[in-house]
């Protein structure tokens, strides 16, 4: 009889796992890349047989289509793939005019067409769904958080942070004037503790019109500065009103990629 409830117990354990384990799924695969190819040559026939989107060199979703899909001069196909998160990279495989090729797109940016004329490619990725917690345009950062909630904000989105110095101790003690060279991973965060005499400027400078970067500083104990701008936009201050400068000690400054899009950018710190 014991073994009996042992095994219904663990039936029930195992249910339990495989349920929670399959809504965590549903939940991380709200995303859905549509990849439009067009044939753009005035003949030849373009056959596609292999889609890959992938993360910083992770696959997200592959697409197999044998034979494959036959592709006209001028007609345009479009292949729709379950993601969990934005891709950054794509790559193609098949034959034109019986003719293999592999197409690989490093840093790819959505909703622009990429053209690869020697295979009569052009290709867009467009991303369609929300990720678990996003409200579409919104960002969920609000004036006067504390720096653990904008943390805690960005965690729940499944934004990595990566983090240079701490509270205790600063990355850059005593500040003054420096100007400094960073690269940013797509839809992350990178967080730098600084200590100033009593204020801080921020500004930081980038040249993809496509990538949507955000500062925000907080002071500790107090001060808030953050802009959230939409993509266009390559430039964000932190240093007049409403926004600042911040007052304080220590000083968090948090710089977001919310795009699929690795970017190089200058960050400006002044008392």
């Amino acid at each position: 009889m014991r073994s009996k409830r042992l095994l219904t117990a663990g039936l029930v354990v195992i249910l339990a796992l495989t349920l929670a384990s399959s809504g965590a799924q549903t939940q991380q695969q709200q995303l859905e890349a549509i990849v439009s190819i067009q044939n753009i040559c005035q003949q030849g026939t373009l056959v596609i047989q292999v889609i890959q989107l992938t993360l910083n060199g992770t696959p997200l979703a592959t697409q197999f289509l044998l034979p494959g899909k036959q592709i006209n001069p001028g007609e345009t196909a479009s292949f729709s793939l379950k993601v969990s998160a934005a891709p950054n990279d794509l790559a193609i495989s098949g034959t034109l005019n019986n003719q293999s090729f592999a197409f690989k797109v490093d840093q790819l940016e959505l909703n622009q067409p990429v053209t690869d004329r020697e295979h009569c490619l052009q290709v867009v990725v467009s991303l369609s769904g929300q990720q678990p917690g996003q409200q579409p345009g919104q960002k969920p950062i609000q004036e006067g958080q504390s720096l653990d909630q904008v943390l805690q904000s960005l965690q729940a989105l499944g934004i990595p942070i990566s983090q240079e110095g701490s509270q205790a101790s600063p990355k850059l003690p005593n500040l003054s004037d420096p100007m400094l060279l960073r690269v940013i991973s797509g839809f992350s965060a990178q967080l730098l503790f600084v200590s100033a005499p009593g204020s801080l400027r921020a500004v930081i400078t980038w040249d993809r019109p496509t990538v949507d970067l955000d500062l925000i500083v907080i002071g500790l104990p107090g001060g808030f500065c953050f802009q959230l701008t939409p993509p266009g936009v390559l430039a964000e201050i932190c240093d007049r009103a409403p926004f600042g400068p911040v007052l304080g000690v220590v000083f968090a400054v948090v710089i977001i990629n919310w795009s699929a899009t690795p970017t190089a950018y200058v960050l400006s710190l002044s008392p």
